[in-house]
């Protein structure tokens, strides 16, 4: 039979189903309006109707707020990845700046900072046992004692 919209197609009873939801000459009424137009009028109504417009400036906006927040989600996962390995480079590079005749004292503190773990948590004692344990290990002899310490602040940090 002939399209229901009148745009002039004569339709099989099998092609009827799928021509009246892409019929250019269909009524649709998606606007913010409330207004009943033709498909093929879809492009000049949206470009006239002011609610529309508003409409499609709010679905811009949260979608812009959507891709910030993602964005900002994102970079902060980065740095929470990030801290722990900021955290003990920074430390690896002030242990190398240290001279030799510091190394015990920063063993006594090592010490020391292995018996206070228990009241902090944040592994920056560890950070420090493990540094002072590195520096140790390059001095060959005394390898086996840097290993140690190098033990110690590892389980410390758990």
């Amino acid at each position: 039979g002939p399209c229901p919209f009148g745009c002039g197609r004569n339709l099989t009873p099998a092609s009827y189903a799928s021509h009246v939801l892409s019929c250019e000459l269909r009524t649709v009424a998606d606007c913010p309006c409330g207004r009943k137009y033709r498909f093929s009028e879809q492009q000049t109504h949206r470009a006239t109707c002011l609610p529309y417009q508003r409409e499609a400036r709010r679905r811009a906006e949260r979608e812009a707020i959507s891709q910030k927040l993602r964005r900002s989600r994102r970079h902060t996962a980065e740095l929470r990845a990030n801290s722990r390995s900021v955290r003990l480079g920074g430390a690896q590079e002030a242990v190398e700046l240290v001279s030799e005749s510091l190394l015990p004292h920063l063993v006594a503190l090592a010490l020391f900072a292995l018996l206070v773990q228990p009241l902090r948590r944040d592994g920056t004692f560890a950070a420090a046992v493990y540094n002072i344990a590195a520096a140790y290990s390059q001095q060959g002899p005394r390898l086996r004692f840097g290993a140690v310490l190098l033990a110690a602040s590892l389980t410390a940090d758990g």
